[in-house]
């Protein structure tokens, strides 16, 4: 994505919707598939349960962030030819140092 928003690629923005969306599916399955067996009338190994907890967790996460990054990523795609590149591609950033013009006695120290 970041290369995309980068470049103004709207190719590259596409796939990146495409590989997001199949993550969304993907985590889709395994949060149906993992709830299936916590609500089952099966008996399971309880390290199984404990596995498969952990995976729902990881799964809600998962979709979750892809989600905000999904939506991160479309705000950025509106705003394609808006100067961004510009700023982003900017040769002259300024230096922290520069930018901060912080003096202390050390720096008059080892200028000697």
């Amino acid at each position: 994505m970041i290369k995309g928003v980068r470049n103004e690629s709207k190719n590259i923005m596409i796939v990146f919707y495409l590989i997001s969306l199949t993550l969304c599916v993907y985590y889709t399955y395994n949060l149906i598939a993992d709830s299936k067996v916590l609500t089952s009338q099966e008996k399971y190994v309880s390290g199984y349960i404990l596995e498969t907890t952990i995976n729902l967790n990881l799964d809600v996460n998962s979709f979750f962030i892809t989600i905000i990054t999904m939506i991160n990523s479309i705000i950025c795609h509106k705003n394609f030819g808006k100067g961004l590149k510009d700023y982003i591609l900017k040769d002259e950033l300024k230096d922290f140092k520069e930018s901060y013009k912080f003096k202390d006695d050390l720096d008059e120290y080892y200028k000697r």
